[in-house]
C-alpha cells in the first residue's frame, strides 16, 4: 500500500466548523435514526502514513478533520451493501484539494453518502472519495455526530443516543474499528422486538411479586399544591386528547397546517391571503369563537413585520407624521390581539409560539413585556435551517426571535438553531431574478424549520395510552414518590427493570436546576454553582449548572462596555505624526534597549532609533530633528505621551521653534495614542524573529538588525493595498 493509500488525517489543519451539513438518502428502506458528516472544506490537510484498508469497518481517527474514504474501499463497500440486500453508495460532484504526509497532493471530486448500520440502527454517513484502498476513516465531525465516547480504562466505547456500548475492536495497525455493517435481517424488520414491550404490555405484566411489593409501598399523601399540579398536569392531558385541530397560525398563510396536514391531521390559517382580516374587530371576534371550539394543540402567532424594523428604520424618514402613526397603529393592533390569542390559548392548556425578526421593535413592545418576562426570548438564524437564495445558493442568516411556552424547546433546539458559521451569507436586500423582494421570499418559512418547531413542541406525538403524569413537565415541579423510595423513584414492574440513560438523568437535573434558578430569583452562574457546592450538591448537578441557560437572564444582561478606543483619521504624510519610547529586547540577557518610535498617522510610515541611554528631552529633541525632520521635515502635529520628557520646557520650545503643535494624551489613556502602540507591537514581533535567525552579539549588529526590520515592516502592503514607502516615496525599496 502506497503512503497516500494508507493517510490518515491525523494532524488536520485546526478545529473543525461548530457544525456539519446533514445529509439524507432515500434509498434506505429503514428509518434513519442517525447521520455522520463529512466536514467538506476548501483548506489543506496532512496525513500521515499507518492505516490499513478494513472493508466493512470505519476507523476512529480524532486527529481526522474530516470523514474520508478510498475508491477501492468503497467498491469494496457497495459489494457488501448489496449482499445485506441494501442499496449502493449515492455519489455526488465536490471538489476538495488533499495534502498527505509524504507531501503529495491530490484532488477529490467525489463525496458518497455511504449506508451504514450499528447494532441495528441505520444512518448515513458522508465521506470524501480519494483514490486508493484508503479505509473509511470516521473524523472528528462524523465521531461529534455518533457522540463516540471512549473509555480507555475498561477498553470500551460508546456511541449514539441512547448510549450502545461496545468493546474496544482494533486491526493489525492497532486502530480503533467500529462495524457499520450491522444491518438487521430483512424478516426481523417487520417483527416487533422481543425486548421491546407492546403499548399494552403493562396488562400482560406477571403479577408475581406483586404482594411482597405491595408490603413495601406506603402512600404519602400529596400537599395542595402538589395536588393543584397533577390537577393541571391532567387538564392539560384532557384537553390534549379532546384538541380537535393540532395547529392554527395568526397573521399566516398554511404553512404548519399543510405539515400537519400531510399526516393526517388538522390545522387552521388566519391570514389575508386566506380572506381573514385581522384588524377588522368582528373578525377578530370570529376568530377568537373558533379558535375557542378548536383547541389548537400549537398556537403559532406570527404578525406582519414589514414596518416593525429592519429597512422601516430608514424608510420611516421618507414618511409623513401621519403614515408612520397610521403604521405603529396597525403593528400595536395585531400585537394585542396575538398576546390576546396567546393568553387565552394558556388558558386552554395549550402552546403557543410567537415568531419575529430578532431587530424587531415588538420585543421590547408594552404589550409584550409580561409574556416576555415569564417565557424570555430567544434567537435562531434561519440559515440553519437550510433558507438559500435560489438565485446564488448563498444562504440568509436571518436572526429570528422565537417566544415558546414550553420551556423544554429551546433545549432541544440549542445545538440546530445557529448558524453554523461554515457558509457564506447574502444580504437581505435587492430582488430575486424573478422579481420578488429578497425581504418577501426570507419571511417564507424554510419546510426544515416547520418540521423542526413541529418535533419540538411534540404536536400529533402524545400517547392516549399513556396515564402516568410527569411531574417533571409541570411549573411547579411537585415530586411525589414512596416514602421508602430514598431515589426519588417509585418502585419498577416486575419483569421490565428501569435503565434510565445518562441523557434522561440530566434532563431531569436539568429540570431541577432551572426550578430552583427562577426560585432564587435569577442568580448569576457564579452564584448558582457557589450555592450547589455549599449545598452538597452532586458534581454533575454543579456542571450542569454551569451550562445552564435562562431565556429570561439572556433578555435583561446589561450591555457590555465598549473597549476604550481612539477614532482614527487619514492625513497626508508628515501631517500628523506619534512619537513614544518602546524598549526592545538586547543582545545580552535580561537586557531591555531603549528606542525612540515614530509612527506617521497618514501612512504609517515607522522610524525606530536606539538611544541605548535612558530617554531625556534633549535625546528625544536631538533624534527627532535627525532621524524625521532631516528628511520629511518637521510635522503640522506631534502626539506623545504625558511623560517628563515629553512635557519638559526643553520640547516645548524646540517645537514651538519648528512650527509644530504638540499634543499630550491623559495619563493611563495609552489609547489615545493606539496607533502607535500598536506598530510598535508589531515591530517587536518581527524584530525578535530577526533575532532568533541572526543572533546579534554587540550594538553594531542590534542596529542592522533594527535598520532590516524597519525596512521589512515600512514595504509591507497594508489594507489600503499600498505599503508605507509607496506612499510616501513611490515605490519600495529594491
Amino acid at each position: 500500500m502506497s503512503n497516500r493509500d494508507g493517510a490518515a488525517a491525523s494532524s488536520a489543519a485546526g478545529p473543525p466548523p461548530a457544525s456539519a451539513d446533514l445529509a439524507q438518502l432515500e434509498t434506505v428502506d429503514d428509518e434513519v435514526t442517525f447521520v455522520g458528516a463529512a466536514q467538506i472544506e476548501n483548506s489543506w490537510n496532512v496525513f500521515s502514513a499507518g492505516l490499513i484498508s478494513s472493508p466493512g469497518w470505519g476507523v476512529i481517527d480524532t486527529g481526522c478533520g474530516r470523514t474520508l474514504i478510498g475508491s477501492d474501499t468503497l467498491q469494496t463497500f457497495n459489494n457488501l451493501l448489496n449482499k445485506h440486500g441494501r442499496a449502493s453508495a449515492v455519489e455526488r460532484s465536490e471538489k476538495n484539494r488533499f495534502r498527505f504526509g509524504n507531501g503529495q497532493e491530490e484532488l477529490s471530486e467525489k463525496v458518497a453518502k455511504i449506508p451504514v448500520a450499528i447494532q441495528g440502527k441505520v444512518g448515513i454517513i458522508d465521506a470524501a472519495v480519494i483514490s486508493g484502498q484508503a479505509p473509511l476513516l470516521l473524523g472528528r465531525p462524523t465521531l461529534e455526530k455518533l457522540n463516540v465516547c471512549l473509555n480507555f480504562e475498561k477498553q470500551t466505547m460508546k456511541m449514539l443516543q441512547p448510549a450502545i456500548e461496545t468493546a474496544m475492536i482494533t486491526n493489525d495497525a492497532g486502530q480503533l474499528l467500529v462495524d457499520l455493517m450491522q444491518f438487521k435481517p430483512k424478516s426481523a424488520q417487520t417483527e416487533p422486538s422481543s425486548s421491546m414491550p407492546s403499548i399494552g404490555a403493562n396488562d400482560q405484566v406477571p403479577k408475581a411479586g406483586t404482594d411482597e411489593r405491595a408490603k413495601c409501598r406506603k402512600k404519602v399523601t400529596l400537599k395542595k399544591k402538589e395536588c393543584r399540579c397533577l390537577v393541571a398536569q391532567l387538564d392539560n392531558a384532557d384537553y390534549r386528547k379532546g384538541s380537535k385541530f393540532q395547529v392554527a397560525e395568526l397573521f399566516s398563510p398554511p404553512r404548519f397546517t399543510l405539515e400537519v396536514e400531510k399526516h393526517g391531521s388538522k390545522g387552521l390559517a388566519f391570514d389575508i391571503k386566506q380572506g381573514w382580516d385581522l384588524l377588522n374587530t368582528k373578525t377578530q371576534d370570529q376568530v377568537e369563537k373558533l379558535l375557542d371550539r378548536a383547541k389548537p394543540e400549537l398556537l403559532v402567532a406570527c404578525p406582519t413585520c414589514t414596518h416593525s424594523g429592519g429597512w422601516e428604520n430608514l424608510n420611516q424618514y421618507y414618511r409623513t407624521p401621519l403614515e408612520r402613526a397610521q403604521l405603529i397603529r396597525r403593528n400595536r393592533a395585531r400585537l394585542r390581539f396575538c398576546v390576546r390569542q396567546i393568553h387565552r390559548q394558556l388558558q386552554r392548556g395549550g402552546d403557543f409560539l410567537l415568531e419575529h425578526p430578532w431587530p424587531s421593535q415588538i420585543w421590547n413592545s408594552p404589550e409584550l413585556q409580561s409574556l416576555k418576562r415569564r417565557y424570555g426570548v430567544f434567537r435562531v438564524d434561519m440559515c440553519a435551517f437550510d433558507l438559500k437564495c435560489p438565485d446564488t445558493g448563498l444562504f440568509f442568516q436571518k436572526g429570528t426571535g422565537l417566544m415558546v411556552s414550553n420551556r423544554q424547546v429551546p433545549d432541544r433546539l440549542e445545538h440546530m438553531c445557529r448558524c453554523p458559521k461554515n457558509h457564506e451569507h447574502r444580504p437581505i436586500e435587492g430582488q430575486l431574478h424573478g422579481g420578488q423582494r429578497v425581504s418577501s421570499f426570507v419571511a417564507t418559512y424554510t419546510p426544515k424549520f416547520v418540521k423542526t418547531m413541529l418535533r419540538a413542541f411534540r404536536v400529533g406525538q402524545h400517547d392516549h395510552h399513556a396515564t402516568a403524569v410527569n411531574l417533571h413537565e409541570c411549573h411547579m415541579e411537585c415530586l411525589a414518590v414512596d416514602a421508602d423510595d430514598s431515589s426519588g423513584r417509585a418502585p419498577d414492574a416486575e419483569g421490565s427493570p428501569a435503565q434510565e440513560s445518562n441523557s434522561e438523568d440530566d434532563a431531569k437535573i436539568k429540570a431541577t436546576l432551572a426550578k430552583l434558578h427562577r426560585n432564587l430569583g435569577h442568580p448569576s452562574t457564579q452564584d448558582m454553582c457557589r450555592i450547589l457546592r455549599h449545598s452538597r450538591a452532586s458534581d454533575r448537578a454543579i456542571q450542569l449548572a454551569g451550562q445552564l441557560q435562562c431565556t429570561v437572564c439572556q433578555n435583561h444582561q446589561q450591555p457590555k462596555s465598549a473597549l476604550p478606543a481612539n477614532v482614527p483619521h487619514s492625513f497626508q504624510f508628515n501631517h500628523h505624526i506619534g512619537m513614544d519610547v518602546k524598549y526592545l529586547q538586547g543582545w545580552r540577557a535580561n537586557q531591555r534597549v531603549p528606542c525612540v518610535n515614530i509612527v506617521d498617522y497618514g501612512t504609517s510610515m515607522q522610524v525606530m532609533v536606539p538611544i541605548y541611554v535612558k530617554e531625556s528631552a534633549e535625546v528625544l529633541k536631538k533624534t527627532l530633528r535627525d532621524q524625521w525632520m532631516s528628511w520629511a521635515g518637521p510635522p503640522v502635529h506631534l502626539t506623545t505621551d504625558s511623560a517628563k520628557p515629553n512635557i519638559s520646557e526643553a520640547m516645548s520650545d524646540f517645537c514651538d521653534d519648528s512650527g509644530i503643535t504638540m499634543h499630550q494624551i491623559a495619563a493611563d489613556a495609552r489609547w489615545q495614542l493606539g496607533k502607535v502602540e500598536r506598530h510598535g507591537q508589531w515591530f517587536s514581533c518581527i524584530f525578535d524573529r530577526v533575532c532568533s535567525e541572526v543572533h546579534p552579539t554587540n550594538t553594531e549588529q542590534f542596529a542592522d538588525c533594527v535598520a532590516q526590520t524597519q525596512m521589512a515592516k515600512n514595504s509591507l502592503i497594508s489594507q489600503s493595498g499600498a505599503s508605507p514607502c509607496q506612499l510616501v516615496f513611490g515605490r519600495n525599496p529594491s
